[in-house]
C-alpha cells in the first residue's frame, strides 16, 4: 500500500479521452436542460399572461368578498364594545391569509 506506479503514456491517453469524453457529455447535457428549462418558463410565461388577462380580477374579486364577509360576520368578544379598524383589518388579514392558504394547501377544497 501507498506505492506509486508509474503509468504508461497509453494509460495515460485513455484517463485523459475518458475524461473529456465525460466533460463533453456533461456540458451536453447541461445544455439540453437548460433548453428545457426556458422552453417550460416561456410556456408557462403564456399560461400567466393568459390568466391575468382573464382570470386574475375575479379571483381578487372573489377574495375581497370573503374578506369582506369575514369582517362582517366577526362578533366583538363578550362585554366588549365594538370592533376598532385595527381589529377589523386583523380580520381581514388573517381570513385572506386562511384563503389563499387553502388555495395553495388543498385547492380541490378551495375550488
Amino acid at each position: 500500500m501507498g506505492k506509486d506506479r508509474k503509468f504508461d503514456e497509453a494509460q495515460k491517453l485513455t484517463a485523459l479521452r475518458t475524461v473529456q469524453m465525460f466533460r463533453d457529455r456533461w456540458e451536453a447535457l447541461e445544455k439540453e436542460n437548460l433548453e428545457s428549462d426556458v422552453l417550460k418558463k416561456l410556456e408557462r410565461q403564456e399560461y400567466d399572461k393568459v390568466y391575468k388577462e382573464h382570470y386574475e380580477s375575479q379571483d381578487q374579486a372573489e377574495l375581497d368578498k370573503i374578506v369582506e364577509d369575514a369582517i362582517a360576520n366577526h362578533m366583538p368578544g363578550e362585554g366588549e364594545e365594538n370592533v376598532s379598524d385595527a381589529e377589523k383589518a386583523m380580520v381581514g388579514h388573517k381570513s385572506r391569509f386562511l384563503r389563499v392558504l387553502s388555495t395553495f394547501y388543498a385547492p380541490n377544497q378551495a375550488a
